[in-house]
């Protein structure tokens, strides 16, 4: 089995060079990154989270379910698991995803689809906001 150094390398490299392509594939590489206890700098987070629901909000666009509750649990390992990055950019960036989630909860009590609703009910558990 090969180290997974090379590997956890790569993907901060595509994260710091803004390679990949959409706010869920940055979402999950965070995520993956923190998981294995490799931080990026604050302000890389700060960037990716924070400009990204800066940018849902006045363009009014709307992230799916799913994708907002990768980007919530990257953020909360970034900020309070793994790494600490607790500024007020990232705190701001998770509570508007939070936000964002909860408004997808429809009337059956599922968030966004019935798929969706285990990943997004990891996110909504913690009261950590």
């Amino acid at each position: 089995m090969t180290s997974p150094a090379p590997i956890l390398k790569g993907l901060s490299n595509e994260v710091d060079r803004h390679r990949l392509t959409d706010y869920y594939q940055v979402s999950l590489a965070v995520l993956a990154l923190c998981k294995t206890s490799s931080c990026l700098p604050c302000q890389i987070i700060e960037m990716i989270f924070y400009s990204a629901a800066q940018h849902s909000i006045q363009e009014e666009f709307t992230y799916s379910a799913d994708i907002l509750s990768i980007a919530a649990l990257a953020l909360r390992c970034m900020s309070f698991d793994n790494c600490d990055c607790r500024t007020e950019k990232t705190m701001s960036a998770l509570q508007s995803v939070v936000t964002r989630i909860l408004s997808n909860v429809h009337s059956d009590g599922t968030i966004g689809d019935l798929n969706t609703t285990g990943l997004a009910i990891q996110v909504i558990a913690h009261r950590w906001i």
